[in-house]
């Protein structure tokens, strides 16, 4: 038992105000590089992408609800990933998290690509 108490990934800590407010500030910095990143879309969208500003706004409405969806979609894997060998070696959502960094990394530039014509 001591030896699987050693391997074990997750530790609990005590939510304390601190932690909590680092927690805030780190979803405030998120959100904060999401109204960039939307903002600079919204612009080359309708600068050289030619949409409207209607189309655009559209386009991030879609991308918000399929958003929630894959978010519960996501936190339900995620909950059962623990009980698949891959997730009690690595965690929960550890993995999950690396894959979404290497699709981030792979797929964010394709956003700002125009093709000719």
């Amino acid at each position: 038992m001591e030896n699987q108490k050693k391997r074990w990934v997750y530790t609990p800590h005590k939510i304390s105000i601190w932690r909590s407010i680092g927690y805030g500030i780190n979803d405030m910095n998120g959100a904060s590089w999401g109204t960039l990143v939307g903002s600079y879309l919204m612009f080359f969208l309708t600068t050289y992408g030619k949409l409207s500003a209607a189309a655009v706004g559209m386009l991030f409405l879609i991308g918000k609800f399929l958003n929630a969806i894959m978010s519960m979609l996501a936190g339900s894997i995620s909950d059962r990933l623990y009980s698949t060998k891959i997730g009690r070696r690595f965690g929960r959502r550890h993995l999950l998290l690396l894959v979404g960094a290497i699709l981030t990394i792979l797929f964010f530039p394709m956003l700002f690509m125009v093709v000719p014509g």
